[in-house]
């Protein structure tokens, strides 16, 4: 992939006037720096003239620390503020604006993790290896969350500054793939624009929520699951704090869906009232019909689920349930 100093320098102009980073400023990440989510921010800030804090495995007393250092900005991903949450950890002095990614946040998460940083400003920023940032939640969408639109941090927010977005081929529900252009994205096809491989819906202000990948679709007796959603859902139950829902084979309907959820601490919540809760908002061929329960879920270095490693597991773990 071709990378040319004119779009790196319109992904600086772009990322740091949305971070409102500069000079004085001192940024420290979560996502080690040989992935795109702590390189593609290191670029940026020596650019801008900030001071880039090399932040070493995660953990509790690693974080805090990060505090005798002066950090004014940082990157998490969501299960990592909460951890830092569950140990009353997260609060650090200085810290101006915290941004997170790789998954959504919940609303009560987020509600938390204000009353720990007051006067911190929160921002969710997607994109990908060739291209970012695409779309953004900016800190007034926290405060929109915060005071009544709690469903906006299902979304990854509205195209970011420079970006034009579409949906290409939309099915009935209004899921289709997500293109985008603009100056700072580095790897256009043919015809101009950024192909994600990313399902979304988009709603009438713009806002774009993720269902999926194009490879993660599930196919199941002729009708399309698309994993993030039911995720989305999940999530809500009191008793799920990560969860990532796969298709395994089916002689009868090609695939099924299978959740697996990870314990954490939290008790083991029945998989009939999952069914149950999950069957409140969603049609009945998106409920998984196996459920399983393990230590945790397989990550990669941005701390994205990797689903295709959970596909390989199939029967390593028990079921610990079934409803049909």
């Amino acid at each position: 992939m071709l990378i040319t100093q004119e779009r790196l320098a319109n992904r600086v102009a772009v990322s740091s006037a949305l971070m409102t980073v500069g000079p004085g400023s001192v940024y420290a990440s979560g996502s080690p720096f040989y992935h795109i989510a702590g390189l593609g921010n290191l670029a940026v800030m020596v650019a801008v003239g900030a001071t880039v804090l090399p932040f070493p495995r995660f953990g509790v007393d690693a974080w805090q620390d990060l505090g005798s250092h002066g950090v004014t900005h940082a990157f998490l991903v969501p299960t990592m503020i909460e951890r830092l949450l569950d140990a009353s950890a997260l609060t650090i002095p200085g810290l101006r604006l915290l941004q997170y990614g790789s998954a959504p946040i919940r609303p009560a998460t987020l509600a938390r993790a204000v009353s720990a940083l007051p006067g911190v400003r929160f921002i969710n920023m997607f994109g990908q290896t060739e291209g970012s940032p695409i779309a953004c939640l900016v800190p007034e969408d926290h405060e929109r969350a915060l005071t009544g639109r709690p469903d906006l941090l299902a979304s990854v927010g509205r195209a970011a500054p420079g970006v034009e977005l579409r949906l290409e081929n939309p099915d009935g529900n209004g899921v289709g793939e997500v293109l985008a252009k603009g100056d700072h994205l580095f790897k256009l096809a043919e015809d101009g624009w950024l192909h994600t491989s990313d399902l979304a819906t988009m709603d009438a202000e713009g806002y774009v929520y993720l269902v999926g990948r194009l490879g993660d679709r599930i196919k199941r007796g002729g009708e399309n699951v698309h994993p993030v959603e039911v995720e989305d859902v999940l999530r809500g139950h009191p008793a799920v704090l990560e969860v990532a829902v796969t298709g395994v084979p089916d002689a009868e309907l090609g695939q099924s869906v299978r959740l697996r959820r990870a314990e954490r601490g939290r008790p083991e919540p029945d998989p009939e009232e999952l069914r149950a809760f999950a069957r409140r908002e969603l049609a009945g061929f998106k409920v998984p019909t196996s459920w399983r329960f393990v230590p945790e879920l397989p990550r990669n270095a941005s701390g994205k689920v990797l689903r295709r490693v959970l596909g390989q597991q199939g029967g390593q773990v028990p079921d610990a349930g079934h409803a049909r």
